[in-house]
């Protein structure tokens, strides 16, 4: 699976917490984070290309469809959500943030965490693919209400 990391920080200091609260707490948690995932990969899915023509090892193009390789998995017990596309093709991270001068422009915008994993597939600068971004956006659509849906839950359970 070709795949971006983004860490949030925190995660220890969380998780020391989380042994100090309740059952019906960490369910709710472990709901929310789920949920959030979930709503990711829904938008990401909804926002994806359907279909893309790629070169690959043969002399006429494959098919690639991105949305239909969105996938979301439960991680660290339920405490994480991993939104990812499945497959060992670079096409789909491309796609996310355009190649050459396209991602030149995009790239800087985001923030530090997402620049740097986009920066490990930088390749030479040249690349023609116009960015067409659906992870992304639905990762920074969901970042701010599931934190604030975790402080709720966090606020009312301590």
């Amino acid at each position: 699976m070709a795949k971006a990391t983004v860490k949030v920080q925190g995660l220890k200091e969380l998780k020391k917490r989380l042994n100090r609260i309740s059952d019906d707490m960490v369910i709710k948690i472990k709901n929310q984070v789920q949920d959030s995932g979930e709503q990711i990969m829904l938008d990401a899915v909804r926002n994806a290309p359907n279909e893309l023509l790629i070169m690959g090892q043969k002399s006429t193009p494959d098919r690639i469809d991105v949305a239909q390789r969105i996938t979301n998995v439960p991680k660290n017990n339920g405490f994480a959500s991993e939104v990812g596309i499945q497959g060992n093709n670079n096409i789909p991270i491309y796609v996310e943030f355009g190649t050459g001068t396209d991602a030149q422009s995009y790239v800087p915008t985001l923030p530090r965490e997402i620049q740097a994993a986009a920066r490990r597939f930088y390749v030479n600068g040249k690349g023609r693919i116009k960015k067409q971004p659906y992870l992304i956006p639905a990762f920074l659509k969901e970042s701010p209400i599931f934190i604030s849906e975790l402080k709720k839950i966090l606020k009312s359970n301590v």
